[in-house]
C-alpha cells in the first residue's frame, strides 16, 4: 500500500483543518474509509483521488507518489526567492526612476552622500574588527600560534560574513528613507503636464505665496515629491485655490 499517499492525506486534511468526519463528508464517503486511507489500510477509487486532488490543489503525482511536506517546502522557498528577486527589481527600478526625475544637483548631491555612508559604515566595520581582534588575541594568547591563527581567521571570516550582510540592510534602508521615500516617483507620472497645471494653480495665489516659495513647491513637485503634492491638494480642498 502506497504510505506516502496515506501520509500526504493525512497531512493536507490537517493543514487545512478538517476532521476525519468533515472530510468524509466532503467525499461522500464514511469516516471509517478516510481512516483507513490514512492508515494505509485501503485505497479510495480514482474518482475520489480527483476529487482530492482538487479540493487541496495538488496534482495526483504529487498526492499519490511524493511527500507532501518536502513538495511544499520547495513551493514556499521558490516563492520566497521569487518574492526576494521581484523585491530586488522594484528597488532598482525605482532608483533609476529617482535619479532619471531629480535635478543635477540632488544627484551629485546623492552620490556624495552614498559614498559619505559607504565609507563610514567602512571605518566602523574595521574598527569594530580591529578591536574584536585585539580581544580575541587576548583570550587565545596562551593557546600555540597556529591553532590562534586559524582560530582569529574563523572570527575574521564570520565578522565580516555578518557585517557585510548588516551593513548592506542598513545601507539600503538609508537610501530608501533619505531617497526613495521622499522622491516617490509614480510610474505614470507625466512631470511636464503636471508642472504646467500646478504653475497655473499657484499663479492664481500669488499673495499666498512668495515667488522663492512658488519655485521650491514647483520644484519639490518635479520630483515627484508627494508631501508637496500633499500641500497643493490642502490649498485646493480647502478653496484657497480655485
Amino acid at each position: 500500500m502506497n504510505s506516502n499517499f496515506a501520509n500526504n492525506l493525512k497531512k493536507l486534511r490537517k493543514d487545512n483543518n478538517l476532521s476525519q468526519e468533515e472530510l468524509a463528508l466532503e467525499l461522500g464517503v464514511s469516516r471509517q474509509s478516510v481512516s483507513k486511507w490514512e492508515s494505509g489500510q485501503t485505497y479510495p477509487e480514482m474518482d475520489k483521488v480527483l476529487q482530492l486532488c482538487k479540493m487541496f490543489n495538488v496534482n495526483i503525482d504529487e498526492l499519490l507518489s511524493q511527500n507532501i511536506k518536502e513538495v511544499k517546502e520547495n513551493i514556499e522557498a521558490k516563492n520566497k526567492l521569487n518574492k526576494y528577486v521581484d523585491d530586488f527589481l522594484a528597488f532598482l527600478h525605482k532608483t533609476i526612476a529617482m535619479f532619471a526625475n531629480i535635478s543635477f544637483k540632488c544627484k551629485v548631491k546623492c552620490i556624495i552622500e552614498q559614498l559619505l555612508i559607504f565609507l563610514l559604515l567602512y571605518v566602523v566595520g574595521d574598527t569594530i574588527l580591529i578591536v574584536g581582534g585585539s580581544i580575541v588575541g587576548s583570550i587565545f594568547n596562551s593557546i600555540p600560534f597556529n591553532v590562534y591563527k586559524v582560530i582569529l581567521g574563523v572570527f575574521r571570516a564570520i565578522y565580516i560574513f555578518i557585517y557585510f550582510v548588516l551593513a548592506i540592510i542598513v545601507y539600503i534602508d538609508i537610501f530608501k528613507t533619505r531617497y526613495l521615500d521622499y522622491y516617490k516617483i509614480d510610474d505614470n507620472y507625466e512631470k511636464s503636464n503636471d508642472i504646467d497645471t500646478f504653475k497655473l494653480y499657484l499663479s492664481t495665489m500669488p499673495s499666498l505665496l512668495t515667488e522663492d516659495e512658488e519655485k521650491k513647491l514647483i520644484e519639490r513637485i518635479s520630483k515627484g515629491d508627494e508631501e508637496a503634492r500633499k500641500i497643493l491638494e490642502e490649498l485646493q480642498s480647502s478653496n484657497i485655490v480655485d
